[in-house]
């Protein structure tokens, strides 16, 4: 179920102002069936059925986004703002029957409640033949996840994270006659991550950020020629999902658990595109640090399998392309 309501006011021509507010709600219940054959030293030493339950309850989920434009002067004002609340229950009832090997039973349960409150804040006013734009956004985040296991190689959990950021930026952009634009700009983010199990800080989970991010575009056009270079740098961060300590049991073989150890992952961009009539080329360099990538390793040197995300030194890509679409009356191919 989903509800939705909201209102929009617009004093004047120059100002306008609302809000929406919704509140979801979901519930689900279904089954699965596998299998799964056992080799030990290339030979066949059992099969494993399994036999899941997953009840999951979405929700309520609370979202209310709030807005405000208007101008004051040659100034331009948007804001935007949003809170969420919002809760998550899933179990999982597994049971796992083998003629050949043990019989297991496998109960979990997690529990998730997450809020957010946000908002941003932007001003543009033109200077010369170009528009600024700057402003800030702020956020604060708390996530908590518990995990309850009554197998006990998995272990039950209690995950809390505070997450504070706050960003500032500006950016200009200019247009010098029909054939070229340009654009550059600069955020500034500091956030701050507290992390806690069962309620006590863990100061290796636990950090601080601050870091630049530049960009900047140069586009030219005249006729049917183009070309377009530009550079950014970025910050991936990873999902709150990857960064519990909680195990999950997919099989007695499979497990896969969150790193709270996880850096950010930064990318910074390099591309150039060009264009001439019906030909184009396109060429991009990208360098990622701390890349984040899901690995499967050895669980406690047993033999279970265990798929967890890990940080990486560093990863580089290199593409390029070229296509050409000629017409030839009302045909068009298309050549890559």
């Amino acid at each position: 179920a989903n509800i939705r309501a909201g209102f929009n006011y617009e004093p004047s021509g120059n100002h306008s102002l609302g809000a929406i507010y919704s509140i979801a709600k979901s519930t689900s219940d279904y089954d699965w069936e596998g299998s799964q054959k056992v080799y030990q030293d290339g030979i066949q030493i059992g099969v494993v059925n399994q036999n899941n339950n997953l009840p999951m309850n979405m929700g309520p989920q609370h979202i209310l986004d709030v807005y405000y434009t208007g101008k004051a002067g040659k100034f331009s004002i948007n804001f935007d703002g949003s809170y969420l609340w919002r809760k998550d229950t899933r179990d999982n009832y597994m049971k796992e029957t083998s003629e050949e090997l043990e019989d297991r039973t496998v109960n979990t349960s997690s529990n998730n409640h997450n809020s957010l409150i946000a908002g941003k804040l932007v001003l543009s006013h033109p200077i010369g033949k170009g528009m600024l734009s700057f402003g800030s956004e702020a956020s604060h985040t708390k996530t908590q996840s518990l995990y309850y296991s009554d197998f006990d190689q998995i272990p039950s959990s209690d995950n809390t994270i505070h997450e504070e950021q706050l960003s500032l930026f500006v950016e200009y952009a200019l247009t010098l006659g029909k054939q070229w634009r340009i654009g550059a700009g600069l955020r500034y983010e500091h956030e701050q991550n507290e992390y806690e199990l069962y309620g006590k800080h863990l100061d290796a989970s636990s950090r601080t950020y601050d870091d630049l991010f530049p960009n900047i575009s140069i586009i030219w056009h005249k006729g049917k020629n183009g070309a377009e270079l530009s550079y950014n740098k970025r910050i991936s961060r990873p999902p709150y999902s990857a960064l519990t300590r909680s195990l999950q049991y997919d099989s007695r073989y499979m497990y896969e658990s969150g790193n709270p150890l996880l850096h950010p992952q930064f990318n910074q961009t390099v591309s150039l595109a060009l264009s001439h009539s019906w030909l184009s080329f396109e060429a991009e360099y990208s360098y990622s640090k701390d890349n984040i990538m899901q690995l499967t390793g050895l669980y406690n040197g047993q033999a279970i399998s265990l798929k967890r995300h890990e940080n990486i030194s560093h990863y580089q890509v290199v593409n390029a392309s070229m296509v050409a679409a000629p017409k030839f009356g009302w045909y068009q191919p298309q050549y890559t």
